[in-house]
């Protein structure tokens, strides 16, 4: 097996422009998870307690090209709970943003990231509807290991550590001196002006741009990988 370093960040909030740029200056590629049925709104997080501004990009910003370069993946087009809609509901939030996205970026997804991403967004029912229903091939959720496991099921797929987690940099030193595995960060861009963590995601980046072993992929490459379906990098 080889070492992978992946990222996927979901919503498509303007905080992505910023990130993009910074992945792109260390040369990591990375998932972009979009809901493109609220393109242009604003979610107020204040009641979370997150103080940060959640605008998500617009049409135009991401035809100019934002996520050129990175794959883009499925996170429906509403952000609603899946497991409570109906079959044919979720076929349409599924069907509809995964060519609302190819038509935006010009590649047909084969991923997603399921909205909320806890144990109540996806189930049995979900899944199968995904695997028989629609096109997509993978599906990440909010859970992470703090490992370096490639993923048993594709279809609940767990990062290692989220990008504001606290061990980042020291879980970051301990794939350095791993032979093989797969690192996964996943989150929101906008969190990082939460808790004023760019400085510490560069720092981040920094320290993974000297692992010349590590292949630098999308989820989407990994998939790729893991199934035989091409070659890799």
């Amino acid at each position: 097996m080889k070492k992978f370093i992946a990222f996927s960040f979901d919503d498509g909030t303007t905080q992505d422009i910023r990130l993009a740029a910074l992945l792109k200056k260390y040369g990591f590629s990375a998932t972009f998870n979009l809901n493109t049925g609220l393109l242009g709104e604003t979610t107020d997080l204040s009641s979370l307690g997150i103080n940060a501004q959640h605008l998500r990009l617009t049409k135009a910003q991401i035809e100019n090209g934002i996520y050129s370069g990175f794959e883009t993946a499925v996170h429906t087009l509403h952000h609603p709970l899946l497991t409570s809609l109906s079959d044919d509901e979720i076929i349409a939030q599924i069907n509809a943003d995964a060519q609302n996205i190819f038509t935006l970026c010009g590649s047909y997804p084969k991923g997603m990231a399921y909205p909320g991403g806890g144990e109540d967004s996806f189930d049995d029912r979900v899944i199968s509807i995904l695997k028989t229903k629609t096109r997509i091939k993978y599906a990440r959720v909010g859970e992470t290991t703090g490992k370096f496991d490639f993923p048993a099921d594709l279809f609940r797929w767990k990062g290692t550590c989220t990008v504001t987690d606290r061990r980042l940099l020291t879980l970051g030193q301990n794939f350095l001196r791993q032979k093989q595995g797969l690192f996964l960060i996943w989150g929101h861009s906008y969190e990082l002006d939460a808790v004023d963590g760019w400085s510490r995601f560069e720092e981040f980046l920094r320290l993974m741009d000297g692992d010349g072993d590590a292949c630098r992929a999308s989820c989407g490459q990994v998939y790729d990988y893991l199934t035989d379906s091409r070659p890799i990098l």
